[in-house]
């Protein structure tokens, strides 16, 4: 058996979902294998760095997960490629891939995709399927399960490899948390309070078929989910979108019933994605020019 045979590398999102993914893979491949983790912004970069060291066609499989990678298919449109994305922009380009095996289907996470295109359920424990019911309410946002925040706070409380880290607390799946854990939830509890105390909150419109839609922002390094969580109860906000300085990041989420396609406004205004629910992508000069129509409310 020739070393091609065996040799398998990963690439995936750097998120919990990202995280979930991998792992899920890795219990249908029956072992873990070679990971990266970045974001769709990196990865070209990222993946271009990695093939200066290594040979792609000593490879058997490369994996990508849970990234709409569409503008780079002239690198990764490839046999022995497999791309599995949920995000609905993704969608609306697989077609631009000819080699690449793709698995690009709507879902409401891409951990839950691996485990529904592959059909391998059964071989599952409870803690491990509970584990990606979790990571799946956490990432389509619907947030029915009580742990999907706190689980999510712990993948990001980590340093490091998050990634690993996430892994190896959880290769068995979920039951319950640890003390430790609390522990985590609780501070990051009392941290998410201060924030909330001190938020400064800006409003605006935007119009969608004739349809205005209330649109509330703010500027958070951390908490990003539960800040906006807060946005859409105290405000009734249709749509949320926070702002993170440090990275230069931003996140756009929706309240349930909002038509608004949070992965293509993400797209339109910060070159980024994501799917019906959610999207992300980066400050850009569209949206800052679109932020100057943003009033501070006051109480």
């Amino acid at each position: 058996m020739s070393n091609q045979e065996n040799k398998i590398v990963i690439w995936t999102d750097v998120d919990m979902d990202g995280a979930a993914s991998y792992l899920t893979l890795s219990w249908y491949l029956g072992q873990r294998y070679e990971v990266h983790t970045t974001t769709v912004k990196n990865f070209r970069e990222r993946f271009l760095n990695w093939q200066n060291k290594n040979n792609i066609k000593h490879y058997k499989d490369v994996y990508i997960l849970d990234l709409d990678v569409s503008n780079d298919y002239d690198i990764i449109d490839q046999k022995n490629i497999t791309i599995i994305d949920h995000h609905s922009t993704h969608i609306n380009t697989k077609h631009v891939y000819i080699n690449a095996t793709t698995i690009i289907e709507e879902c409401e996470s891409c951990c839950k995709l691996i485990l529904k295109h592959f059909k391998f359920a059964k071989t599952l424990t409870r803690e491990q399927l509970r584990l990606i019911a979790i990571v799946n309410d956490y990432d389509c946002y619907k947030l029915q399960l009580p742990e999907s925040n706190d689980l999510n706070n712990i993948f990001w409380y980590n340093t490091g490899n998050r990634l690993l880290k996430f892994c190896d607390e959880f290769n068995s799946g979920f039951s319950k948390f640890t003390d430790f854990n609390l522990n985590i939830i609780n501070l990051h509890n009392k941290r998410l309070q201060n924030l909330i105390e001190n938020l400064e909150v800006y409003y605006t419109q935007i119009n969608k078929d004739n349809q205005f839609y209330n649109v509330y922002s703010a500027f958070a390094d951390v908490s990003i989910n539960e800040v906006s969580d807060y946005l859409m109860t105290k405000y009734d906000a249709d749509i949320t979108i926070i702002v993170n300085l440090s990275s230069k990041a931003v996140s756009f989420r929706r309240k349930v019933g909002c038509p608004v396609n949070m992965g293509l406004l993400a797209k339109k205004l910060c070159e980024g994605g994501g799917h019906e629910a959610a999207g992300g992508g980066k400050i850009t000069e569209i949206f800052t020019t679109f932020s100057k129509s943003f009033k501070l409310k006051t109480i």
